[in-house]
């Protein structure tokens, strides 16, 4: 008895192309053609189910349909020409892993019609797409185009005849299919094969890797940074997942697609990472573990299938992330990057051009790598930093946490050390290297509780919160605190600018609304009323913020003066009005305390002699600071001088401070309602101390 030859496999076609490349055309001339054939369209499925092809509808109830149709026609053994987009590669991956059936041969056909093209072709269509939609669509496929391991037995180019479809080439390609597909079965016979030699695979580790670089702690940002998770999933009520798997794979799908996320291969493909030291763990120069598959393979491979170039692709991606920013400029980043893993075995020699294309078709078009030009050597995600650069910056952290009292910069702290834990060290950085010795003069944590002082640690992430979204605030100053005869407490709007510490204190930098004064205020001296329920554009926020600075700048510290008037006069273009306002301020010195005033060469702008004769003065400090002649006073033969706003000299506390502090070493010279301040106060101690007021 001689046994059935299995019958030959029905072959279905599959049309690619953005709206307007000719998809719909194609496949009515074809029908008209082959009568056989029949043809399946989203459009033609959304007219039936919403009454409109233009109503896009619930894609779940179109897909449906879809599959419900394509499959009752391959059961009568008709073939089927699928009429849509097919834009992205996750449709078209999925598409066919829910069709899968050796009973099928899908064929997809690419029409390569010019993106202008198409939205020509739009524009005389009855029912006209956005041209943004065909932009979309159009990049989409130029980003991850077809390829017969999404499922397909073959991709074509819908060949063309003098403008027109050529149906004789298309039929010689369906009559010679099975010649091609015996010839990509040689192909790859001698392909060593391994787990991720499947498109699907493949792609499944990539977008969790991607995922696991844009995240960092992804897996617990539910616990640790809910509003970083609730953002990216775009939800607006974060609901609770039951494990860090989970998690990881609704952030896959809501970035990349369902067929990415299937739980047991990300637990699958995470146990896999942190062994080959990928993920949480230390850099190894450990070979990257591949187990092989046996084969040969009976689905079409992708240009990674290969068990030695899959492992040079993940050995140069971790390498990368371990050691990012790597560059020699006499060589280049590339061949920077190729002798440093050269040298540590990471790579065999000879395989430049190999990691070059690495690069440009998974690196990049996956998300693993920038897509900016990256001259100055590579990284991977958000790994911008090296294990040593790590250590620094928190070691330089610590000193700031442990003075500067900032709440925000404190939790910060603790999830940066808790993260460290990951890299194995022999021994956790406790003291700092460098340190900032000046802390606040308010302690924070004694506010009362619920206090709506911008001091108090609730209220630093939402001031933080505010400034990021140019959010008005209403403001007014706490009850017994510190004050000028300038302020009370009534209420008032602020556009809120910079948090900033100066010499005692945490200030916030703002723009009051009611007159577009800027200024510095302390955190501890003012409470949150209420958000005002408006923001400012980001535009009118950075102009402000640029003023600010140029204010600072000019100023002996944070004291802005009390008039948006003066403020604008000397922040103008015209010389004219900023020298209404701003005042030459000169002083003279003594030898003794002149040393060590000609050290501060940016203390403000400013001008002065030359540095005792045994100081050294570069050329550069010579034609810029000290250009001023001496005085020729011989108890003060040194000088300063300065422009300043108006209300340093007036008002400004600090800098009368400043000057005092200093006692009989300097003189004021000009201008002289300073100089008589000057010596109003020092008339004042002198009274103090004086035996009628003993």
């Amino acid at each position: 008895m001689v046994d059935k030859a299995e019958p030959l496999p029905l072959i279905c076609h599959c049309l690619i192309g953005p709206p307007g490349a000719g998809k719909s055309t194609l496949a009515q001339q074809w029908v008209k053609r082959s009568p056989h054939y029949q043809w399946i369209s989203t459009d033609h499925i959304r007219q039936d189910l919403f009454g409109d092809a233009a109503t896009q509808g619930n894609w779940p109830q179109v897909e449906a349909e879809v599959i419900r149709q394509i499959k009752a026609a391959i059961a009568n053994d008709t073939p089927v020409i699928y009429d849509a987009t097919n834009a992205k590669r996750v449709w078209r991956l999925d598409l066919m892993q829910k069709l899968a059936d050796r009973s099928t041969q899908w064929m997809a056909w690419w029409l390569k019609t010019p993106l202008q093209q198409c939205k020509a072709y739009n524009q005389r269509r009855d029912r006209q797409v956005e041209a943004r939609v065909i932009d979309e669509m159009h990049a989409a496929i130029k980003a991850m185009p077809p390829i017969p391991a999404e499922g397909f037995a073959a991709v074509n180019p819908v060949p063309m005849r003098q403008t027109q479809f050529d149906f004789g080439a298309i039929e010689h390609k369906i009559q010679t299919l099975p010649q091609s597909l015996l010839q990509r079965q040689r192909r790859q016979a001698n392909c060593q094969l391994h787990p991720y030699s499947s498109l699907l695979a493949f792609e499944q580790l990539l977008y969790l890797i991607a995922i696991l670089l844009e995240y960092p702690g992804a897996g617990h940002l539910q616990q640790r940074e809910p509003s970083l998770l609730q953002q990216a999933l775009q939800l607006e009520e974060l609901s609770d997942f039951d494990s860090p798997v989970a998690e990881i794979s609704a952030l896959i799908q809501g970035k990349y697609g369902a067929l990415y996320a299937e739980t047991e291969a990300i637990e699958r493909n995470l146990q896999w990472l942190r062994a080959n030291h990928i993920v949480n763990a230390p850099y190894t120069t450990q070979p990257i573990s591949v187990p092989e598959v046996a084969g040969p393979a009976t689905f079409a491979l992708h240009r990674y299938s290969d068990r030695d170039v899959f492992t040079r692709l993940i050995s140069t991606l971790r390498f990368i992330a371990h050691h990012p920013f790597l560059y020699a400029p006499e060589q280049g980043s590339l061949k920077t990057l190729i002798a440093a893993m050269e040298a540590q075995g990471a790579i065999a020699t000879g395989y430049t051009d190999s990691v070059r294309r690495d690069m440009g078709e998974v690196l990049k078009p996956y998300g693993l790598m920038s897509q900016l030009s990256q001259t100055q050597g590579y990284f991977v995600g958000t790994a911008i930093l090296s294990k040593p650069d790590l250590l620094r910056i928190f070691n330089s952290l610590i000193g700031q946490v442990q003075y500067l009292d900032d709440p925000v910069l404190l939790s910060t702290h603790m999830a940066f050390r808790e993260r460290l834990k990951f890299l194995q060290l022999d021994e956790m950085p406790n003291l700092p290297v460098r340190a900032v010795l000046q802390q606040p003069i308010v302690n924070a944590q004694q506010l009362p509780p619920n206090s709506d002082s911008l001091a108090a640690p609730g209220n630093a992430e939402r001031l933080e919160e505010a400034i990021l979204q140019s959010q008005v605030l209403t403001l007014k100053r706490r009850r017994g605190t510190g004050r000028f005869s300038s302020e009370d407490e009534t209420t008032f709007q602020v556009l809120p600018l910079q948090i900033a510490f100066n010499n005692i204190a945490w200030y916030l930098g703002y723009e009051r609304l009611a007159d577009n004064l800027l200024r510095y205020e302390r955190l501890d001296r003012l409470e949150i009323v209420q958000d005002a329920g408006f923001s400012r554009p980001r535009s009118s926020q950075d102009k402000a913020r640029r003023r600010l600075k140029k204010l600072y700048e000019a100023s002996y510290g944070v004291y802005l003066g009390n008039s948006a008037i003066e403020q604008q006069k000397f922040l103008s273009p015209d010389p004219e009005q900023r020298a209404e306002v701003t005042v030459n301020c000169e002083l003279w010195f003594n030898d003794a305390i002149f040393r060590f005033i000609s050290e501060g060469t940016q203390r403000f702008p400013c001008q002065m002699s030359p540095r005792l004769p045994d100081a050294v003065m570069t050329e550069s400090e010579k034609t810029s600071i000290f250009t001023l002649p001496k005085t020729g006073n011989p108890v003060f033969p040194n000088r300063l001088k300065a422009d300043f706003p108006r209300w340093i000299l007036t008002d400004d506390v600090d800098f009368k401070r400043w000057i005092l502090g200093f006692g009989g070493q300097v003189r004021v010279v000009a201008p002289e309602f300073l100089a008589n301040k000057i010596k109003e106060v020092g008339k004042e101690i002198w009274q103090a101390y004086s035996i009628a007021h003993l």
